[in-house]
């Protein structure tokens, strides 16, 4: 995933416009502005970090390089959307996001998926993507039952 490169939405994780959920916001040098769960992975001075370990002067990856965090606060929106995507990561709103949670460590998505990428890439895609996908819940986390991270949140 680059400015210019894309990543196919494979499923959802959660897919709720009705939802409402609490989210860090960062505002960011630049302009840009991030929405996002607490236990979601994010591009943080340079490695994969949970968002909650942001701080304001923390460094964020941007399509148009690394700037600094202004502003870290906490906002209540209505809807909660967690895309994953073949490759892993996302560019919402110019930034750098992963597709991942602490929920499940991405080591481990990344392998779970390895199926899933290979419906894909024999052009069942769309058929699997369907299938698993559902208003609010992830059939891919329901149906492992794995413990969650310590980050997390319920």
């Amino acid at each position: 995933v680059s400015a210019q490169e894309y990543s196919q939405v494979l499923m959802f994780g959660h897919r709720d416009a009705r939802k409402k959920a609490s989210f860090l916001e960062f505002e960011v040098e630049g302009g840009f502005t991030l929405q996002v769960s607490a236990n979601h992975y994010i591009y943080g001075n340079g490695k994969l970090v949970i968002a909650d370990s942001v701080q304001e002067g923390d460094l964020l990856m941007t399509r148009l390089g690394s700037f600094s965090v202004t502003r870290r606060g906490r906002v209540v929106r209505s809807g909660l959307f967690s895309p994953v995507t073949s490759h892993g990561d996302l560019i919402v709103n110019g930034i750098f996001v992963s597709s991942y949670t602490s929920a499940i460590q991405p080591w481990l998505v990344r392998i779970l998926l390895v199926p899933v990428r290979a419906f894909q890439n024999l052009g069942a895609g769309k058929l699997l993507s369907a299938w698993m996908q559902t208003e609010s819940k992830s059939y891919l986390a329901r149906g492992l039952k794995l413990a969650r991270g310590p980050t997390s949140i319920s």
